[in-house]
């Protein structure tokens, strides 16, 4: 999976435009780099022109990854049962794909 397939998986499969209501669960894109970080922010105007909706997901500098505890991982597929038909998975969704597309190695908590 490429950056870019994981920026167009993130605006397909996400609300990027729903407000969180604390910043631990807040929406974020990370880039891992400049070219990251130039294609995230286009790819947040593309959407917004195409929806008209305006995105309330942060995008910021990668500074330090953490990989959540194991309860934490696919939160949402695990719990919200209109996903598990609506969105086949087809790709590798997990937090080590997500973590190669952006060239880092995510730290586990206390390492």
């Amino acid at each position: 999976m490429s950056y870019h397939d994981l920026l167009e998986e993130f605006w397909l499969s996400h609300d990027a435009t729903r407000p969180s209501h604390s910043t631990q669960y807040a929406s974020v894109i990370l880039a891992n780099d400049e070219t990251q970080l130039r294609a995230a922010l286009e790819s947040r105007d593309r959407f917004e022109a195409r929806t008209g909706r305006q995105v309330s997901t942060r995008i910021e500098p990668l500074r330090r990854f953490w990989l959540a505890e194991e309860y934490h991982q696919q939160y949402e597929w695990r719990h919200d049962p209109r996903l598990s038909g609506e969105f086949p998975r087809t790709k590798d969704y997990s937090l080590w794909a997500v973590a190669t597309a952006m060239g880092v190695e995510p730290s586990r908590p206390g390492r």
